[in-house]
Formats: structure tokens, sequence, C-alpha cells
């Protein structure tokens, strides 16, 4: 099987491939998608005796990783004919895929699983957990309260309202995605195209808040919600809490260090973890050369990882720390003073999961002392992203 970028002339037989396994073409985000979004020349494909059988799009963005922006690769849409499915095509092509990120210069990659099973023993770890609520429009009393004044946005040209209430929303956090203005104009398009509600917050004329929302019949779903403080956010469950008497429950996801579910009266059954985004490093001595390290301590390391899917991760690594900054030096395979498979490095590196944890998990095999210092240069972080294409 080959694998390459696909050419102009394969655009129908991707459509093809899309249109079976997600939208079918007469809906709306297909036709914004191919239209709109849609870059040939990000597209990767296998093909089978000059037949495309997979696909996935490898869409450049840049994330906040250890508080640098670093670009990525968000892998899209992977789509496998079903004639090929069963033949490793898809893992063959995630290979690829990794290989193409890596000459564009993408330190790492994120992907929303649809089966963790098949991307986890690849190296995706999910990296991103939202907390999902399914509440009772009217258990939002608990919550709202009546603050400033709200305006419906329609055209993507108001995107700079929103985005300084998303900066203001995602720091302090870890792993969002650098907006640019194309990246909010794409969202915009896209929530407008499937007939999506935006409103805006105001606050003295000045943006506070904002929600992107579908009406369905019995539920409304909101696909994003920022605030700027606490009481902008009261402001937003109150604009939601005046939908009561059109729809039944109302639905969100949250970062993990939200606190709504303390004040509602029924947690237990309108709450719960949603895994949502998987990471992986796409070239380990790049990326652990680039990022930054907290200032004070300093240490050296012999690091070996395991990684089947990309053979220039496999190995052992001299990571050398001081000053905040890291040097990375492939060697001998030596004795490890820190042992790992490439998907718990990434949860490590991406703050989801300690080294503590992971060395408990059986997944980092160190030192006690290997952990503490790992610990000390990845402490644990509150990830957020929100993005899907």
């Amino acid at each position: 099987m080959e694998f390459r970028l696909i050419n102009a002339a394969d655009t129908e037989a991707v459509k093809l491939l899309w249109s079976y396994c997600f939208e079918q073409q007469d809906h709306p985000f297909f036709n914004w998608f191919f239209s709109d979004y849609y870059q040939p020349e990000n597209v990767l494909g296998g093909y089978d005796q000059g037949r495309l059988v997979t696909c996935i799009h490898i869409i450049p963005y840049e994330i906040l990783l250890r508080e640098k922006p670093l670009p990525v690769a968000f892998l899209v849409g992977l789509a496998t004919a079903p004639g090929s499915r069963g033949s490793g095509a898809a893992g063959k092509l995630l290979r690829a895929a990794l290989n193409e990120a890596r000459g564009r210069g993408q330190y790492a990659s994120i992907l929303i699983p649809r089966r963790n099973g098949f991307y986890r023993p690849l190296g995706w770890e999910l990296c991103y957990h939202h907390y999902h609520y399914d509440v009772a429009a009217a258990d939002l009393v608990h919550v709202a309260k009546r603050h400033g004044a709200f305006r419906r946005v329609d055209s993507v040209d108001e995107w700079p309202a929103l985005a300084g209430v998303y900066e203001a929303f995602v720091a302090g956090r870890h792993g969002y995605a650098v907006r640019r203005a194309a990246n909010w104009r794409s969202l915009l398009a896209a929530h407008l195209a499937e007939k999506g509600f935006i409103y805006v917050l105001e606050d003295g004329g000045r943006p506070k808040g904002y929600i992107l929302y579908h009406r369905g019949e019995n539920v409304l779903t909101v696909t994003e919600m920022a605030y700027a403080d606490g009481r902008a956010q009261q402001a937003l469950f109150y604009f939601l809490y005046q939908h009561r008497y059109q729809t039944e429950r109302i639905e969100w996801n949250a970062p993990l260090d939200d606190v709504v579910h303390f004040a509602l009266p029924n947690p237990k059954k309108e709450v719960w973890l949603h895994p949502f985004m998987a990471g992986r490093i796409v070239d380990v001595a790049a990326l652990l050369t680039v990022i930054r390290y907290p200032p004070g301590p300093a240490g050296q390391m012999v690091l070996c990882v395991e990684d089947g899917l990309a053979d220039w991760n496999n190995g052992c690594f001299a990571l050398e720390i001081a000053g905040g900054q890291g040097r990375v030096t492939r060697v001998a395979e030596d004795k490890a003073d820190v042992s790992c498979p490439v998907g718990a490095l990434a949860q490590l590196v991406f703050g989801r999961l300690s080294a503590r944890e992971l060395a408990a998990a059986g997944r980092l095999t160190a030192s006690p002392q290997g952990v503490a210092l790992l610990d000390q240069l990845f402490p644990p972080r509150v990830n957020y992203i929100n993005e899907y294409f």
C-alpha cells in the first residue's frame, strides 16, 4: 500500500469516505467543511493499487504546552473503506501521518478517539477530560444570576468580541488551542452553518462572556461557553435558565477545575467525567528540547522510550535540564533512569498524569528520586481544549 498526500483530483474519493464514516453529503457541516475548510494538501491517503481506501486530515494547530505555543497535528476524519478494514491499513496510515507531521515540524499530535482501545496501543493516550453536564433547565436557578446584556452574533467578522473572553477563560489552564483569526472564523462559520446560535455577554459595552449552542426538541446543547470571571459565568447560566419553558434539559462541557457541580441539587445523575481528547508525542527529542521547564529544578537522566509506531522515538535519550531549558541527545541503550511507553510520556508532558501516578499504575519505571525529579519538571496541569475539526 502506498501512503502519500492526496491530489486535488482525489477530492471526490475523500468525500465518499467521509460520507460513509461521518456526516452525509447533504449535511450542513459536510457542505461547509468541503467548501470552506478542506485543504487537499492536509490530507494523507492510503492507496491500494492506485485506489484511495483510507485517509486522514492533518490539520495544523497550535496548543500551549509547557508555557509555549507549539505547532501540533490535529488528526481528524480517519476514514477507511469497509472492504479494507481489518487489513491494518488505518494503523499504517497513522504511522505515515506521524512521519508527515514530523516533517512539518509538528511536535505532538492530538485527536478525538472514537474508540480509545484502537488508538491507545498506537501511542495516543487520553490527555483531556471534561466534566459533562446534563442538567434540568430549572435547576440552573442555583447557579444563575442576572447581569449585563446579551447580543446575538451572526457574522464571523465579530470574532474579536469572543477572542478576548476566550483568552481570559483559558488563562492559567494548559494544553488549550491558540486561536488565530482563521481558527475563529472557521469555528463561527461551522457553527452558523449548522444553524447554531451565538450570543455575547457585555458589561459596560465590553465582552465578558459568550455562548455557542443549538436548540433541540427537549435539550439545549452548548458547544462552547466561556467567561472572563465568576459573575459572567452566573450571567451565562441565567441566560440558559431563561430557556426552561422551551427545553427540559441543558447540556454542556466544562474544564476539570470547574466547581458548578457543587451547587447543583442532583449532580450524581447529571454530571460525569467525559474523556475527550488524546495526545501523542510526534518527536520525543524535539519536544523535550523545545518546551520550557520550571526554572528551579536541574538535573539529568537517561530516558528510555518504547514506541512501536515511530522508530525515531524508540530508544534512549539523555535529558539535561538547567535554567528551565532542556538538552536532549540520543544515547546507546544503557541503564535507564526512567523508562516508559511513548503514551505515558505524553500524559506526563501534557500534564494529565504525574510521574507518581504513572509509576503507581505500572506505566513508568524510575527510582523514587527519579519520580520526584520528573514531578518537579512536569507538574500536573489542568488541561482544556474544545476543538473538533
